[in-house]
């Protein structure tokens, strides 16, 4: 399922990048793994046509 898009560029790839806040009460009905703060799941991710493993960490606000 296709949720989500976003230009990436080398710095996405080490730091990671946030998920607007329009789409993250989707992304927690989708993926209820990561409904508290520190949770993760393992997705996959679609970068040029290829599929590549990916983390999702639901993060503190600071």
């Amino acid at each position: 399922m296709f949720i989500y898009s976003k230009i990436v560029d080398k710095s996405v790839l080490w730091d990671g990048f946030s998920i607007p806040l329009q789409y993250q009460k989707i992304f927690q009905m989708l993926v209820p793994a990561i409904s508290e703060h520190g949770e993760n799941a393992n997705v996959k991710i679609l970068i040029d046509g290829v599929f590549y493993d990916a983390q999702l960490t639901n993060l503190a606000q600071s």
